[in-house]
């Protein structure tokens, strides 16, 4: 059965949406970096659904809310710092998700880029080339696993001479070297994409009705 790759096109409103960006995107994409994928359309649009899989994984980092929360919100009286309804870890909108929500995470309200505010049915291009980007990743791994495995620092070497020579060599675990450098691709690290369309980690203080 044919897999079957449904982009959102930025209504929110196609319950059965699944990617950004279609299977011909990708080969484009994968063309221009001179990057050979799978021949079988099939086996491109299981690399668009992992791809999404690690992009929708970004929820909470992503700037603004989803439109069709945003549509829906309920406005709640905001008071000064000192009153005791005062609360901080309240939004001042509340924002019910229900059954006719859109399904994916974008489009999104509330996001600018670049200091422009970005339309709440627009799907940015950096969203769909961080999926495309994601998916090649994905690809390389499973062409070329071996050089995605990678060893922590040297804990011990030691060279012995005595009529022959002699080398020991042992290697911390991946996980004692949590700042250890990956591979780098012949292609864009999707978070670089996507990084435009984080938030920058700043705390936001919100007041509401207790």
């Amino acid at each position: 059965m044919a897999i079957a790759i449904i982009v959102e096109d930025g209504t929110g409103t196609n319950q059965a949406a699944n990617s950004y960006c279609a299977v011909a995107d990708l080969r484009n994409y994968a063309l221009l970096r001179n990057v050979t994928l799978p021949v079988a359309d099939d086996d491109c649009a299981v690399l668009l659904i992992k791809a999404m899989d690690y992009i929708e994984a970004q929820r909470d980092r992503f700037k603004g809310i989803k439109t069709s929360q945003a549509n829906n919100a309920t406005l709640l009286p905001t008071y000064l710092i000192g009153d005791p309804r005062y609360q901080w870890n309240n939004p001042t909108m509340v924002a019910a998700e229900s059954a006719q929500d859109q399904p994916l995470q974008w489009p999104r309200t509330g996001v600018s880029i670049d200091s422009a505010i970005l339309s709440n049915n627009v799907i940015p291009r950096e969203l769909q080339y961080g999926q495309m980007a994601q998916a090649l990743l994905i690809y390389d791994k499973q062409q070329n696993p071996a050089n995605y495995v990678v060893s922590g620092p040297i804990t011990e070497q030691t060279n012995e001479v005595s009529g022959a020579v002699k080398t020991t060599t042992r290697w911390a675990s991946p996980s004692a070297n949590p700042g250890r450098v990956l591979p780098v691709s012949a292609f864009a690290n999707p978070d670089t994409l996507l990084n435009v369309l984080y938030k920058r980690g700043a705390l936001s203080i919100a007041a509401s009705r207790s």
